[in-house]
């Protein structure tokens, strides 16, 4: 298991790779912001970060279990997130790919847990820290580049998706094309858009939630990237509705013909 922490002030790396037992010393000082990542999820790890950042029991108890919902909780001393990344099957026979994040929000600490480490953290990780003026504000910036990174995977599944579809379309009238084979795509398909509406409708309620009702309000200078995600989250789940509906369109047609 890999433990990352690092320390940022006015949107500069200070320092990297100091001990867990140093934070709660170190988030004394209020100009600083700290990012810990846990590429794994270990419960004794986790205890002693909840004991430094006074975690809520219910929110550690979140990491350690799977959950295939995204949400948002907020408690008295921090925010909790379950994201999850996507990827859409390869082949018509495999499953929609998912990989989940859960990450801790303080007034000036985040802390981010990925499952089995397959969520590309360093793929946000460079897009906060690449963005200095964004990073200078602190927490806000770590969770936008965090927020951004499942919602565009979520926009390339769907375009996948999309593509599979058409080519479904060109079999249906294609008499060389086996019934059953197109009906069962059909119904794999419509699993996956079903799977992906799932993860992706919650996700545009988080963003909408964090752009609407933060506590204190987001700093301006913020407020268009997390505009963007929302925008882009709002495509996803509309352009999920309706392939779904065409899908069920497609099984239909099969079906009659």
């Amino acid at each position: 298991m890999r433990i990352t922490t690092r320390q940022y002030r006015d949107g500069s790396v200070e320092d990297s790779d100091f001990p867990l037992a140093d934070l709660s010393e170190r988030l004394k000082d209020d100009t600083v912001t700290i990012w810990v990542d846990l590429d794994d999820v270990d419960s004794v790890i986790l205890d002693e970060i909840a004991e430094e950042l006074h975690l809520h029991p219910l929110a550690v108890e979140d990491v350690l279990s799977f959950k295939e919902r995204a949400k948002m909780v907020r408690y008295p001393t921090h925010l909790f997130l379950t994201l999850y990344a996507v990827r859409a099957p390869e082949t018509d026979t495999s499953h929609m790919e998912r990989r989940e994040i859960s990450v801790f929000v303080t007034h000036n600490a985040v802390v981010t847990v990925r499952r089995g480490g397959a969520f590309d953290i360093d793929r946000a990780r460079t897009s906060w820290e690449a963005q200095s003026s964004l990073l200078a504000e602190g927490v806000v910036s770590i969770l936008w580049a965090i927020i951004d990174l499942p919602v565009d995977s979520h926009f390339d599944a769907i375009q996948t998706l999309d593509e599979r579809l058409s080519e479904l379309e060109e079999e249906l009238f294609d008499d060389t094309s086996a019934d059953d084979s197109i009906r069962h795509n059909a119904y794999r398909l419509h699993k996956h858009v079903l799977t992906l509406h799932r993860l992706a409708l919650p996700t545009r309620e988080i963003v909408t939630a964090i752009l609407n009702r933060s506590q204190p309000p987001l700093p301006a200078v913020i407020i268009p990237y997390f505009q963007d995600v929302y925008d882009h989250t709002l495509r996803v789940t509309d352009w999920s509705d309706t392939l779904r509906d065409l899908v069920s369109t497609v099984i239909d047609t099969n079906l009659s013909i």
